[in-house]
Order: C-alpha cells, then structure tokens, then sequence
C-alpha cells in the first residue's frame, strides 16, 4: 500500500473549528490508496497494522484516497485526536473491523459500531456538525430507528 505524507497538515486542517484544534499537537495527515478504510487515527502508543509507517512521536490521520468524504473522515479521525488528549479515548478502541466481519449486513455492522463505542458516536456527531455528507444521514437514521442496541456513552460499560 502506498500512503503519501502531507507537508503542511495545518492547512488541510484549518477549516476545521478553531475551538477544537487549540491546544493540542497537529496531526500527521497521511492519504493512503486503502480500500479498507475510509479514515484512521494513530497515536504513538498504537501498533500500526494496517500500513507500514513509523509512528515516531506525532499521531497520524490516515485518510483513503478512494473516499467521497474527504472532509468527514477528516473531522471523525481528528475528533478522535481531540478524545485522545481529553482523555476520552482509552484503550479497547478499535475492533471495528471485528464488527464488519461479524455481521450479516453493513447496516447492521454500522449500527452496532456507533451505538456500542461512545468515542465513535461522539466521532460521528461532530463530524455531521461540521463535514456533513449524505452517507452520515444515512447512518444515522439506521442508529436511530434502531431498537436492538442500546446506545452506550462515554463512562458506560459495554
């Protein structure tokens, strides 16, 4: 898989508020040819399974070049940066792909994966505030006409 660093992440980075990116370290922003993934977030903690590249000092934002959204894969992962330094990301996140393969159906997968990880409903709510795209409407009208799961928040055991 090739990925292609970006040399100023800042400006890729820019419209997003500014109340949310004060105080805290600008990602690595990283476009990769995945078709795995729409967006990923790495911190220097993390093994990076799913391409090859060092996770020295500064986390990564990994965005696939073949998404639609550029903009809300953006803003979910960066959010997912912001969780990180207010400590609202913990370990355990990620058994994402272990949701999709589990499932029968992508809608079920969807709803199970937002409304069982409270960092990614958080994700999914910012990311509708301030990339709106219409795979989110979608997603959210699934998660909340849903009755099987309940929706877990943050401090909750799943």
């Amino acid at each position: 898989m090739t990925h292609h660093r970006i040399k100023h992440p800042s400006l890729e980075l820019n419209w997003l508020p500014n109340s949310i990116r004060k105080g805290i370290p600008t990602p690595r922003l990283v476009v990769t040819d995945s078709n795995d993934y729409s967006g990923v977030f790495y911190h220097p903690t993390e093994d990076c399974e799913i391409f090859d590249m060092p996770l020295d000092k500064a986390p990564v934002i990994a965005i696939s070049s073949t998404h639609d959204h550029f903009h809300s894969a953006v803003a979910h992962e960066f959010r997912h940066h912001w969780q990180l330094h207010n400590g609202l990301l913990g370990e355990g996140n990620g058994h994402w792909l272990h949701l999709f393969k589990s499932w029968k159906t992508y809608q079920r997968a969807i709803v199970a994966y937002f409304k069982t990880q409270p960092h990614e409903m958080d994700a999914l709510r910012f990311e509708r505030k301030v990339a709106p795209a219409e795979h989110q409407d979608m997603w959210w009208e699934w998660i909340v006409k849903d009755k099987e799961f309940p929706l877990v928040r943050f401090g909750q055991k799943t």
